[in-house]
C-alpha cells in the first residue's frame, strides 16, 4: 500500500511539472500566436504548421525527448522532456486563442495604432497582450486538463527498448491501477480531485475574473468571484469592520512635495522629433534582428531535417509496401470514423455552453463540475470504463476516450466566446424586446462563430492525438485494445521498436491533416473571422 505522504509529493512534483509547462506555453503563445495574427506572410505557414503538430500524438515526440533531451543533458534531461512533452499536448489549442484574439481586434484599434505610430513593443504590451487575455485564460484550464489526460505518458517515457519513469501522480497511479490496490486507487483519485479543485478556484477561476477587465465594452459589469474567495471575504468581515474603525494618523504632504506640485515649478516639455540619423539606426538594428530570427529559423529547419531525414526514408520504405500501406489506410479510416462519431457527440455542448454562459446557477454549477472532469488523466480510466460497459463495447469505451480528450476545447471555446458579448449589446438587445429565437440568431450565433470554429479545429487535433491512449494502452499487466486503428498501429510500433512503421503511420496522419486544412478549415476559419468580427 502506498501512504498518502507518496501520494501528496507525487501530486506536488506532478503540479510542478504542470506549472512550469503552463507558463512556458503561454510565452510560446503569445510570441507564436501574435506573430501569426499581425503578420499575414507568416500566418500562412505558422497556423498550418501548428495544426499539423496539434494533431501528432504524444508518441511522436518521444524520439526528440529521449533522443535529443535526455541524451545531451543526461542530469536533467528526463525531467527537461516531461515537460517538453507536457508542453506538445498543451500549447496548440493556447496559440490558436491567441491568434484568433489577434485577428478579432475590431479595426478602429488597428486605425488608432496607426494614427498614434505605435511601435510594435507598444503595440504588443498595450494592444495584442490585452485583447488575447481573455481567450488565452479561458483556455488556460483546458490546457491544464489536457497536461494531466497525457500525464501518465509524460511522466513513463517508453520508446522500444528504452524507458524511463519520473516521480509524479500520472506514474504513481498507473502503478497502482497495475497493482489492483483498489483502496489506494480511490485514494490516489480523492486526492487528486482535491488538488483539481484547489487549483480551478484559487487560480484559473481568480485569472478569469481578473481576465474579464480585458474585455470589450464600452460599460462596465460586476465581475464574478470564486466562492472561496467570498467565502473568506464575509468569514473577515468582521474584522474588516473593526479595522475602519481605526483612525491611522497621516502623514502631511512635505514642503518638496508641495513645491514640485505647484503651478510655478511646472515647466513646459519640447517634444523633439527624432532626427534621421536616430530612425535610420533604428530601421538597420531591425533589419538585423530580422535577418537573425531567419538565420535561427533557417538553421533550425535544416537541423530538424537532417535529423528527421533517416526516418523519412525510412517511412516511405515501409509506405512503397503494398500490404503496409493498405493496413495504414485501412487503420486510418476506421480511427476518422471515431472521430467523426466523438465530433458529432460533442455538437451538444455548444447548446450547453451558451445555456451555461446565460444562466449564473448553471454556470455556478456546471463550470466547476466540468473543470474537474476534463483535468481527471481519462487513460488511468479506461478500465473503468471498459469494467462498467463490458470488454465486447470496448469500440465505444474507445470514442468515449477520445471525447473526453477533445470535447472541452468545443465548449470552453464556446462559452468563452458568448462570454465575450460585449455588455453593451446585451443590453441593447434586452432593451429592443428581441424574441428568444431572434436573440440567438442577430446576437448569440455570431458571437459564437470565431470561438466554436477554433474549438472544433482544436477538438479534432486533440482526437487525432487522443487516439493513442485511446485504441491501444498497457496498464500493468493488463492490455486495452481496438481491433484496428492508426493509434493502435502506432502504439504497437512504438512499443515494439518498429519506428519506420511508426513513422509512416505518422506520415500519413500529418498528410490527412494538411489537406483538411487547406480544404476545410483555412477556408471556414476565414470567412468566420471576415464574417462574424465585433466593430466598436
Amino acid at each position: 500500500m502506498i501512504s498518502v505522504t507518496t501520494i501528496l509529493a507525487a501530486l506536488g512534483f506532478s503540479w510542478a511539472r504542470l506549472s512550469v509547462a503552463l507558463i512556458l506555453s503561454t510565452v510560446i503563445s503569445f510570441i507564436v500566436g501574435i506573430f501569426a495574427g499581425v503578420n499575414r506572410k507568416a500566418e500562412h505557414i505558422i497556423i498550418p504548421v501548428i495544426d499539423i503538430l496539434q494533431s501528432i500524438p504524444i508518441l511522436g515526440f518521444f524520439p526528440v525527448a529521449v533522443f535529443f533531451l535526455v541524451t545531451y543533458f543526461p542530469s536533467y534531461g528526463l525531467e527537461m522532456a516531461a515537460i517538453f512533452l507536457i508542453i506538445t499536448s498543451q500549447v496548440w489549442n493556447m496559440i490558436f486563442a491567441v491568434y484568433e484574439s489577434v485577428k478579432a481586434i475590431p479595426n478602429e484599434f488597428i486605425e488608432l495604432m496607426n494614427i498614434y505610430d505605435m511601435s510594435w513593443l507598444e503595440r504588443f504590451h498595450k494592444i495584442y497582450i490585452p485583447a488575447s487575455v481573455p481567450r488565452l485564460v479561458a483556455n488556460l484550464s483546458v490546457s491544464w486538463a489536457v497536461g494531466l489526460f497525457f500525464l501518465s505518458s509524460s511522466e513513463i517515457i517508453s520508446l522500444g527498448t528504452t524507458n524511463y519513469q519520473l516521480f509524479g501522480i500520472g506514474s504513481i497511479i498507473a502503478q497502482i491501477i497495475g497493482s489492483g490496490q483498489i483502496l489506494d486507487i480511490y485514494i490516489s483519485f480523492g486526492l487528486l480531485i482535491i488538488a483539481l479543485i484547489l487549483t480551478h478556484e484559487l487560480v484559473f477561476n481568480t485569472l478569469y475574473n481578473w481576465s474579464m477587465k480585458y474585455k470589450y465594452e464600452l460599460v462596465s459589469a460586476p465581475k464574478p468571484t470564486p466562492w472561496l474567495v467570498s467565502t473568506f471575504v464575509r468569514a473577515t468581515k468582521p474584522f474588516k469592520i473593526f479595522v475602519k474603525q481605526v483612525r491611522l494618523p497621516r502623514r502631511p504632504l512635505s514642503p518638496v512635495a508641495k513645491s514640485l506640485m505647484s503651478q510655478e515649478t511646472l515647466v513646459p516639455i519640447e517634444i523633439k522629433k527624432p532626427s534621421k540619423t536616430y530612425v535610420n539606426e533604428i530601421r538597420i538594428i531591425k533589419i538585423m534582428i530580422k535577418s537573425l530570427i531567419y538565420l535561427i529559423l533557417i538553421g533550425l529547419i535544416i537541423y530538424l531535417t537532417f535529423l528527421m531525414l533517416p526516418a523519412l526514408i525510412g517511412a516511405f520504405q515501409v509506405l512503397t509496401n503494398l500490404s503496409q500501406l493498405l493496413y495504414i489506410l485501412y487503420g486510418t479510416g476506421i480511427s476518422s470514423i471515431r472521430i467523426l462519431v466523438s465530433v458529432i457527440f460533442m455538437l451538444p455542448l455548444i447548446v450547453l455552453a451558451t445555456y451555461v454562459s446565460l444562466n449564473k446557477l448553471l454556470k455556478s454549477i456546471i463550470l466547476p463540475l466540468f473543470q474537474i472532469l476534463a483535468s481527471i488523466p481519462a487513460p488511468l480510466l479506461f478500465p473503468l470504463i471498459v469494467y462498467w460497459l463490458g470488454e465486447s463495447r470496448i469500440e465505444f469505451a474507445s470514442i468515449i476516450i477520445i471525447m473526453l480528450g477533445s470535447m472541452w476545447y468545443v465548449f470552453y471555446n464556446s462559452f468563452s466566446a458568448v462570454e465575450s458579448i460585449p455588455n453593451e449589446l446585451r443590453e441593447a438587445c434586452t432593451l429592443s424586446g428581441l424574441q428568444r429565437f431572434l436573440l440567438f440568431k442577430k446576437l448569440y450565433i455570431p458571437a459564437l462563430m470565431p470561438g466554436l470554429i477554433t474549438g472544433l479545429i482544436t477538438a479534432v487535433g486533440g482526437a487525432w492525438n487522443a487516439l493513442i491512449v485511446a485504441e491501444w494502452i498497457t496498464l500493468g499487466n493488463n492490455t486495452y485494445e481496438v481491433h484496428a486503428g492508426i493509434g493502435k498501429i502506432i502504439d504497437q510500433a512504438a512499443n515494439a521498436g518498429n519506428f519506420n512503421l511508426m513513422y509512416a503511420a505518422l506520415l500519413v496522419m500529418v498528410i490527412i491533416v494538411v489537406v483538411l486544412d487547406r480544404t476545410v478549415w483555412r477556408k471556414l476559419y476565414d470567412y468566420v473571422t471576415s464574417r462574424y468580427k465585433y466593430e466598436v
